[in-house]
């Protein structure tokens, strides 16, 4: 239900503009959508189709690039995990009374000045790319379902009952940090009682606080419990992959100015990052990549 839920706001929030190059195969870019017009009649598609489908709706530049790379199952794998994390977030997030950050998860985020479509496949992503970004693939919309996926692990072998397991305690824990960042931002609403008491309020887009304080939820107790290295969440946080393909420049300084206010335990392990992290976990280091 969430993803038609979503795509149905998104495709109400494109009629007006008449906006016709995003639509392909039923679906919009952006849209979140999973299964698409077929309805289950996507699972008997090939695999290439659903990737490609599935990466349509999650709003990815490099598309065809990464069906070559790392083969079109697991990318169809990939995408459909993506948009699964991706759409119980945002019903988290709707069900606990923050709405307007569900909106700005999903809606279109327009580009900044001087902050070009970088790096895609040709002729495979809409032109509106190159003015605006995606729920989707928003910096922090990218972000989340992959820190959540990140926290959870790899795919296991499904007879392998001990791991089934294992990942399965770690989706809860997952759930119970979007739970809690939830309330966490919730409370951050009302300064009064905000414990953060050195915390400043000169930064930009309620969605960002969200992304930083579920980072941090999520690195702390993975590095505590399952030895997740934190470089990990900054790559999908602030990555140089992302960055080559939005150069999100304002949005990665925002969300380190974020950090920075409500998430100093993260700020920390960020600026103490060693050279050899930076490099391994490709991750952008602030006035150095943007």
């Amino acid at each position: 239900m969430w993803g038609l839920s979503w795509g149905l706001h998104y495709y109400a929030s494109l009629q007006g503009n008449k906006v016709m190059t995003l639509e392909r195969a039923g679906r919009y870019y952006g849209d979140g959508v999973l299964l698409g017009n077929d309805g289950y009649g996507f699972v008997d598609l090939e695999p290439v189709e659903q990737a490609k489908q599935l990466g349509w709706s999650v709003a990815c530049p490099v598309v065809l690039r990464l069906i070559d790379q790392r083969g079109a199952k697991e990318m169809a794998n990939r995408y459909g995990e993506v948009l699964m994390w991706s759409g119980v977030v945002a019903e988290m997030l709707e069900r606990g009374g923050l709405g307007d950050i569900k909106a700005e998860l999903v809606n279109t985020v327009s580009r900044n000045d001087g902050e070009l479509m970088g790096k895609h496949d040709e002729n495979w992503p809409p032109t509106e790319l190159e003015s605006m970004m995606f729920g989707p693939a928003s910096p922090e919309g990218y972000a989340i379902p992959r820190l959540v996926t990140s926290f959870i692990g790899d795919h296991v072998y499904p007879k392998d009952l001990e791991a089934v397991g294992e990942k399965s305690n770690r989706a809860m824990y997952a759930i119970g940090c979007i739970e809690e960042a939830i309330a966490e931002c919730d409370a951050s609403r009302d300064l009064e009682s905000d414990s953060r008491d050195e915390m400043h309020r000169g930064y930009e887009y309620q969605l960002t606080e969200f992304t930083v304080v579920l980072t941090e939820l999520l690195s702390d107790f993975a590095g505590e419990h399952y030895g997740v290295e934190v470089g990990e969440f900054f790559h999908q946080l602030i990555g140089t992959g992302k960055l080559s393909e939005d150069n999100c420049r304002a949005r990665y300084r925002n969300i380190v100015n974020v950090m920075h206010d409500v998430a100093p335990r993260l700020h920390k392990k960020y600026v103490e990052l060693s050279p050899e992290q930076v490099s391994k976990h490709r991750v952008a280091m602030i006035e150095v990549d943007f």
